[in-house]
Order: C-alpha cells, then structure tokens, then sequence
C-alpha cells in the first residue's frame, strides 16, 4: 500500500510540473490529500493510537488501570446477546486490586465463546471466581482469568453439555480482551467466522455519575 501511495505522489507532482496549469497545481494538491489519507490511517494505528484498529490494547497498562467494575455494554454488546436470545443484560465482572475477581449474570456465549445466532441456542448465565493477571497476546494485551470457582443458572445440565453441546462445556481459563473505553473497557470474544467483542463497560462511580447528570441539566 505504501508503494501505491508513494506512485500516486510522484503521478501527479510530474503531472503538475508538465502542465503547469492553476488546474494542474489544484489537481495535485488534491491528490496528494487523497493519496495521503491511507498512510495517515495506517501511521495513526500502527504508530500513534495505543489501540489496534479494533480497539485492541497495544501498550502494557498498570494493573491499577484495570481494577474496576465493569457492566455489559448498553449498546451494541447488549442489542448482540439479546439477538441471540439472553434476556438478562445486567452482567457485571470486578476486578480487585489484589489479583482476584468476581463475575455475575455472565452469558454463557461468553464463557464458550460461540455466536448462538449461528449455532442452536443454550443460553444461560455464569457466576464465576478466581484471579487475574495480564498477559500479551500476539500484539495486544489481556487479561488472563483463572476460574477458581464456577455456577450455572439456566445452563444446560453437563451431561446434556457434553452430549449435545461439547464444545460449550466451561473453561477453567478465558481471556478478557482489553479495548477501547472510558478510559477503558473489556471483552469477551465470540466467534461467529470471526471474532466480534461482548463488551463490557467500566461502571462510573456513584458520585461521577451524578455530577456529570447535573452538568448535562445545567
């Protein structure tokens, strides 16, 4: 792509020399806009955003970054689950400051990982224990769960699981993309032919809250 670019550049500089024209001078000044714009794109994800272009962590954050509260996003994650057939959107995870977190109302697609649009549903929902680190992954970074401590509400039985729906049986170990937020958030990946991200929004505090309610009356 690169290549192409630099091409286009010089195509229309030579165009603008041999013309010499105000139209050839315009013609190139908008080309080399035009032309410019992909290696803008590609120097702005690559070298500038601290975020691939899905929204992916590249640079390492602090552990401190990522305690929080985090909810099931309000808006697409919740309009993709709810396609899918859940009815409960209050899903919440807390990371704590000393390794350990805590996960309730979890959907069962983002323990297994797979789309139940395109596959039969099973629904259900997880409480999960256990602790966290994290750890990079290709060239973004995650959030590694140990699952000490595993519930089902609503899930099928395990031997159903087993007989029926073998891919879907828990892990004792999932991965929480870390993405683009507020200032951040997390994610669970599904897959459905390729990956799409159960997003999960950091709670604001009570007091932020209402304060930013105040400012948006005012």
């Amino acid at each position: 792509m690169l290549l192409g670019v630099v091409a286009v550049l010089v195509t229309v500089l030579v165009l603008s020399i041999v013309y010499r024209s105000k139209v050839g001078v315009a013609v190139s000044c908008l080309g080399v806009v035009v032309s410019g714009l992909p290696l803008l794109y590609i120097l702005h994800w690559t070298l500038i955003s601290p975020f691939n272009m899905w929204g992916l962590l590249k640079r390492e954050p602090a552990a401190s970054e990522l305690v929080a509260e985090y909810r099931l996003d309000p808006g697409w994650s919740s309009s993709y689950i709810s396609a899918m057939g859940y009815k409960n959107l209050s899903g919440s995870i807390t990371l704590s400051g000393d390794s350990t977190f805590a996960a309730k109302d979890i959907p069962a697609c983002c323990v297994h990982g797979e789309d139940e649009n395109r596959r039969p549903f099973s629904g259900g929902y997880y409480f999960l224990s256990g602790t966290w680190k994290i750890s990079k992954s290709s060239a973004v970074y995650v959030i590694d769960l140990s699952i000490s401590a595993i519930a089902g509400e609503g899930v099928p039985s395990d031997a159903e699981l087993n007989r029926f729906f073998i891919s879907r049986v828990p892990r004792k170990n999932l991965q929480l993309r870390i993405m683009k937020g507020k200032p951040l958030s997390v994610g669970f990946a599904v897959f459905n032919g390729d990956f799409d991200y159960i997003q999960f929004s950091r709670r604001q505090p009570e007091s932020s809250a209402a304060s930013s309610a105040t400012t948006r009356r005012d």
